[in-house]
Parts: C-alpha cells; structure tokens; sequence
C-alpha cells in the first residue's frame, strides 16, 4: 500500500472523498517574516542529497521569501516520492528539451501548496511559484487499495491548492490521475485573502497523460482570478470515464497505460456529463474566466467534450480564442463538451477553428454539445470555423440543448461564423462507428429550448434556415472550397477560404471586433472581412507551397509512339502572403506548358502539365526543382521519369490475385505517379 496523501480520490467505481484534516497553525498575509531572497542551483541529476533539486527545493523552503532554482545540468532526473513546494520559488530549468523529472510511475512528481491548507475556510497566506523550461513525465497518483478496488487520488504531474502558479515552457508527457491526468489546481478550499490564487500557463506541451475522470491533461477545479492557458498544445490526453472499452482499447492513445487500470473502469450510466470529460482541458471554475488563447488541442478523448470540458455554476465561463480543435473524440461533443447552468455563466468562441471532431458511437452527440443554461446571449461564435465534424444520425455537427424546467429559452448567438462541409464520411470513418449508422448532414440541432441568432454567418444545410429565430445576410449552401486543415503559419492549423469560396469578403460590413485573424494577420483586407476564422487576403503573412504530388517525389511517364504522355502538377499557396515561385523550363524529350516567374495571391493555384516526348534510344530520368520564397520549403523537388517507347514500367506480379497484375498494368498504360501522397482528410496538414 502506497503512502496516503490526503486529498480529493477517485476510486474505479467513481467514489468521491476529501480529507480535511490538516495541521492546526496558519500563516496569515503579512505574517511571516522575510529574508534575503537566495539562488540555489543544482548540480547533480540525483533524487537526494546535496547538489539535488529535492535539497534545492527543501531550503527555498526554508528560506521564507521568493527563491530562485536554477540548473547546472542536464538530462534525465528521477523522482521517486513528490517534491513538496511550501513557499514562495521560481524554478527556471534549461528548457524542456534538456531536462526531465521522470517519476517512473511511482509517485506524483510535484505537490505545490502551503501545509496548512484546509477545508475550514481559514485564509492562508497565497505564495507565487513558477515552474520553467523542463519536462514532467510518467508521474502517476498516489492510490490506496481496498477491498479489491484501487483509489486514485489526483494529479500525476502537479497537485497545486491555493497557490498562484505559472508555468511556462513545460512538458507534460505520459501522467496518470484520478481527476487532471497532469496538473490539478484548485483555489476555493480557504477564506478570501490579500492576494487571489490562479494560474497561468503559457508555451506548454501536454501530452499522452490520462485521467479517470475529468481533465486528461489539465483541469482547473476553480481560481479566484481570471485564468489564461496560452500558446499550448494539449495531444492525445485521455479522460476515461464514459469511454467504451472498446474505444479505449482500440485507441493507440492508450497503449502506453496499463491495461489494468482500463478494464477496471465502469461505463457510467445517465447523464453524468458534469463529472468526466475534457481529454486535453477541463474547467469547473464557479465565478471566473478561464481563456484560452492561441492553443491546439488534438486526438484528445473523453466522455463529455474530446477537447474541452466546462461547466460554470456561477458567472464562470470559458473563451476561446484564436485556437485550433481538431481530431477529437468523444460521445458528447467531440470538440467541446459543456454545461453551464447559471444565470451568469458563459462561453465566447472567437477566432477559432473546430474542425474534425467526432462523436464516437451513435446514436451519439456531435462536434459540439453545448447545454447553454442561461436566459442571456451568454453563448456566442464569432468568426469561427466549423467544419468536417462528424456525428452519426443525430444530431449534427452543432447540438445545443437547454431542458431547464423554468421554460426559459437561452439564445446562441453565431456571428461571422462558417459551419460547412460537416460529416465528410465518404473520407473518413470512424471504427467505432454503429452498424447501418450513417453519418448526420445537419449543421445544428436544438434540443427543446434554444433560441439561435445568426448575422452574416454560412451554412451548409440549407435545412439550417429554418433553425434560425432571428439574424440576417447569411448564406446558405455557399459556393467554394476551403483549403485542408494546414499550418498556414508557424502557429495553429487553420483552414484556407480557397479563392472560390464565398466565405470571401461576406462578414459584417460593421467594424469588425477583432483587429487580427485567428493566425495573427489583419482580420479586414480589401475593404471587408471574410466568414469564419481566417483571413484569406490578410498580408502580413508568410507564403506556404504545396503542391500535388506532395514533393520530393516521382512522376513516371509510359511514352508513346505516337503522342506526348503528360501529368499534372497542382501547386497552391495557402499561405497569408504571396507565393514567389520559379518554375524552370525543360528540355527534350520533357516539356511543360509553363515556365518562368509566377506570384500566386493567398488561396490560388496554378496547374502545370508536364509531358515526355517519344524516346526511342533509351529512358530518360531528369530533376525538375521548383524554387519558391516559402523559407520553410524554398526548393520543391520532382524526379522526371521517362521511359523507352514499347517499354513499360515495373508491376508489382501477385501470382494469386491475377485482377491486380491488371490493375497495374492498366495504371502504367495511362501514366501513373506515385509519392509521399498528402492524407486527404479532413485532419491533413501539409508534410
């Protein structure tokens, strides 16, 4: 049996406990005394002992005050039981990529807090620390068995109560906890003080760790200030309550868990929505806000909201903004899951691209669950991407569910904002997916009182007009593409409004609220703003080749005696500047219908088509390279392959499936290619 540490524990069959017993004595505001602020600095990789962070933490802690921890080392360093912050320390590592605190599944990795935290109301004295440039990995909860049953308390990475944490620059990789896989924090366990106890997280990475309730990789229980999560990005985090066993099994998120702690895991029955959820982020702060700003979360996974989860009892509420989600799962709302059910609570969507979220049975809930809870237009999308999101039969890509017994109607407000191109099943299916399930079409679904307002916002259902209580210029069924789910600059994945898309200069002709698009550039060019969370013709940016086929690669001609046998290159900016590029001519047998300087605005493209003359006198092989401004790709590098005429390219022979050697010599006949071809899915971004 593990030691205890008293704190909220979650055991498999869902049970909740808090131990409020603690010290007696207090450390009011202004009472302790202080004393030179000191730089301790670690110089071993040890757990313990002199030179060792453990020792490094143990006089900060003794030192009343604002310590600094730096490292003069780097590389792997085992933790084998908590490292306990009690006072004020600022942890500067040499940066995530250098150093780790690994805590080999035996224990939690940090406790942040001050001793006499309880659960009285007694106020305490609120210290800031600050934790920089390391990595937090395979930390794993305490627990304690009984009667069979193992019991998790929270938090595998950092357990942090009343404190005012930063972090920044750190990695949260592979943590296990029964609520916040990897970090836990929580602030209304005490009486108000002088100073309010938050967090703020910026420039982190969290990744593959696991929750048995809420919060895979983050939950923020509640804080008395506002809270920013910035620049992060939340990957493959699981929160497993709710999950299938199948699902959870199946997912190659899961492999690195044991399979003991999955088995043991109950389905929950009836809604129990405000319990688990959010694989990458949970938050049930009662009265503040919680924004989350330039973030990605992705392949996240849980019951309530694959992404996100919130619920807000009290005037709390979540805004997201100038964030990707996508490739999430869950059975209610594979991007967001919430509940609000106050008066005052709320959620702001801005800016933001939700894209590729699914639900993962069905009947099941959609992209987006939402259950608004608020007589007020507390709940509003503006300029926000919602597209290639799929839900099995019902009930859409948008559900939005109010079923209080007040019969008072909530109000969803969609300005600017795009829900298309939803559902793309021919191109993506879910193995989890229910036998005979077809994949709902619906843009939005309203479960009994949910009045909807939208202004200059497109939708792909027309069906969707006839949902709408209020609002005016929207479009319906609109024509264009958008571009695939790619990196448009070296922030979050967004989709490109292609240069046929009507999204094109159709936003409000009012002022916009927001000065810059979701990635950065200048929200309004040519005199009016697009629908949905980019751009298009935005400057400021940077240019972004792409080309079909995805370079390097190969293009294989079949000559012919009599002809030119020909293939095509597709190249595309979809980037937020113009795209330079040099296009070489080509000598014989080889010839291309266009050579020389071209500029392609954001969102065009131009086709080549290449062809190769009749050779008689032996193959012909040549490298044509493509030169561009994109720093990240100047030079795109096609291999030429011309063969003798009457010769043919190499099949593949499979003696037993003779329709195969056919197929392929039918495709050398026409001309075939191949490459590193791009993943046409919703989800691709560019190699």
């Amino acid at each position: 049996m593990k030691r205890l540490l008293p704190w909220t524990l979650l055991g498999t069959l869902g049970t909740w406990n808090a131990d409020p017993a603690r010290a007696a004595g207090r450390y009011y505001a202004g009472g302790r005394s202080k004393q030179v602020l000191t730089t301790f600095t670690v110089t071993n990789l040890l757990d313990d002992g002199a030179g060792s962070l453990r020792d490094a933490i143990a006089q900060a802690n003794a030192n009343p005050g604002l310590d600094t921890i730096q490292f003069d080392v780097t590389g792997l360093l085992p933790v084998g039981l908590p490292l306990a912050i009690t006072d004020a320390v600022t942890i500067v590592g040499p940066g995530a990529d250098q150093l780790e605190l690994d805590g080999g599944n035996l224990d939690r990795v940090f406790e942040i807090f001050d001793p006499d935290v309880t659960t009285n109301g007694n106020p305490i004295d609120v210290f800031p620390a600050s934790i920089s440039g390391l990595t937090i990995s395979n930390g794993q909860a305490p627990y304690y068995d009984y009667n069979d049953t193992r019991y998790f308390y929270d938090a595998g990475g950092i357990l942090a109560l009343e404190v005012d944490l930063t972090l920044d620059d750190v990695t949260f990789r592979n943590n296990y906890g029964a609520i916040g896989g990897a970090v836990y924090f929580r602030a209304d366990l005490v009486g108000p003080g002088p100073e309010p106890a938050g967090i703020t997280v910026s420039d982190c990475r969290f990744e593959q760790n696991t929750a048995i309730g809420a919060g895979g990789g983050m939950i923020i229980a509640d804080a008395s200030r506002d809270v920013v999560v910035a620049r992060s990005t939340f990957s493959g985090n699981v929160s497993l309550i709710g999950l299938p066993e199948g699902a959870r099994h199946a997912s190659s998120r899961l492999r690195w868990r044991d399979q003991d702690h999955l088995d043991a895991l109950p389905t929950p029955l009836g809604l129990v929505g405000l319990i688990p959820g959010g694989g990458g982020f949970s938050s049930g702060d009662l009265d503040h806000e919680v924004a989350l700003i330039d973030n990605v979360f992705e392949q996240n996974s849980g019951y309530l909201g694959g992404a996100i989860r919130s619920s807000a009892a009290d005037g709390g509420g979540i805004r997201l903004e100038r964030s990707t989600l996508h490739d999430n799962f869950a059975l209610l709302g594979g991007g967001i899951g919430s509940f609000y059910i106050a008066e005052t609570s709320q959620m702001h969507v801005f800016n933001s691209t939700i894209s590729g979220n699914d639900s993962l049975i069905g009947p099941a809930f959609t992209g987006i669950f939402i259950y608004p809870g608020s007589n007020e237009r507390k709940l509003i999308f503006d300029h926000t991407t919602i597209t290639e999101n799929l839900a099995y039969i019902e009930p859409g890509a948008v559900y939005l569910y109010d079923a209080r017994p007040d019969g008072a109607t909530p109000t969803v407000l969609f300005n600017n904002t795009a829900i298309i191109n939803n559902a793309p099943l021919a191109v993506r299916q879910t193995p989890t997916a229910p036998d005979g399930a077809e994949a709902s079409t619906a843009d939005l679904k309203i479960g009994l009182d949910v009045a909807i307002e939208a202004n200059f916002s497109a939708f792909a259902d027309v069906n969707s007009a006839g949902r709408i209580d209020v609002g005016s210029n929207n479009l319906f069924a609109p024509a264009g593409t958008l571009s695939p789910l790619l990196d448009a600059t070296d922030s979050t994945p967004v989709h490109l409004p292609m240069q046929d898309s009507a999204l094109r200069n159709a936003a409000s002709l009012a002022p916009s609220a927001f000065v810059v698009d979701q990635r950065g550039l200048a929200r309004v060019a040519g005199g009016r703003a697009d629908i949905g969370a980019v751009e298009a013709d935005a400057l400021g940016g940077s240019p972004e080749f792409d080309s079909t086929p995805v370079v390097p690669a190969t293009l294989f001609f079949r000559p012919l005696e009599f002809g030119i046998s020909e293939q095509t290159v597709l190249i595309r900016n979809y980037g937020g500047a113009t795209l330079d590029l040099q296009i070489p001519s080509l000598t014989a047998p080889f010839e291309t219908s266009f050579s020389g300087p071209v500029s392609l605005a954001p969102g065009e493209s131009i086709n080549l088509t290449v062809g190769c003359a009749p050779v008689t006198n032996g193959g012909v092989m040549v490298d044509w390279v493509i030169t561009s401004n994109d720093a990240d790709e100047a030079s795109a590098a096609l291999q030429l392959d011309c063969g003798t005429v009457g010769s043919a390219h190499p099949v593949p022979v499979f003696a037993s499936q003779p329709w195969q050697v056919l197929a392929a010599i039918l495709m050398a006949l026409a001309g075939f290619r191949y490459g590193p071809w791009r993943r046409d899915l919703g989800a691709a971004r560019k190699q």
